[in-house]
């Protein structure tokens, strides 16, 4: 059975997969994992001029538990930005806790949301690799 077309669109890699006590949910962070980190990069610097009172250690740990927590650029670049915009003083949690993720409904939940007045055409389908290859389905809102 082919998928109908309005669950087709250009799918971005998703990233690891948590167990919450609502579910299941997943990184929208998934490709491009961070080999190296040059702690004198522009945002690095970024960080340093708007909390300049960390000492070198600070920014070198820091740069271990980025790579050591498999983080992409896209995903350090949100987290910069975002303890750039709510952070009073930076500790090296703040960067590594960020991440964006989203809900994931099984086959179930995505019938359940479609008696319940969802239209289909909200959801995308999605197969999480990491869990056997199941077919789970994400609200598109969600993605963006």
């Amino acid at each position: 059975m082919e998928t109908p077309a309005h669950y087709e669109t250009k799918q971005r890699p998703l990233g690891r997969v948590y167990k919450t006590k609502d579910g299941l949910e997943v990184s929208l962070y998934g490709d491009d994992i961070l080999k190296k980190i040059d702690t004198s990069r522009v945002d690095f610097n970024v960080l340093h001029h708007a909390f300049g009172e960390k000492s070198g250690d600070f920014w070198t740990l820091m740069a271990t538990r980025i790579l050591a927590n498999n983080f992409t650029e896209e995903r350090l670049k949100d987290a910069i930005h975002n303890a750039i915009d709510t952070c009073r003083t930076l500790t090296i949690a703040d960067i590594i806790q960020y991440d964006k993720r989203v809900k994931l409904y099984t086959g179930r939940d995505f019938l359940e949301a479609q008696l319940n007045g969802r239209d289909p055409s909200e959801f995308e389908k999605r197969t999480v690799e990491g869990i056997g290859g199941i077919n789970f389905w994400i609200l598109k809102s969600d993605l963006q």
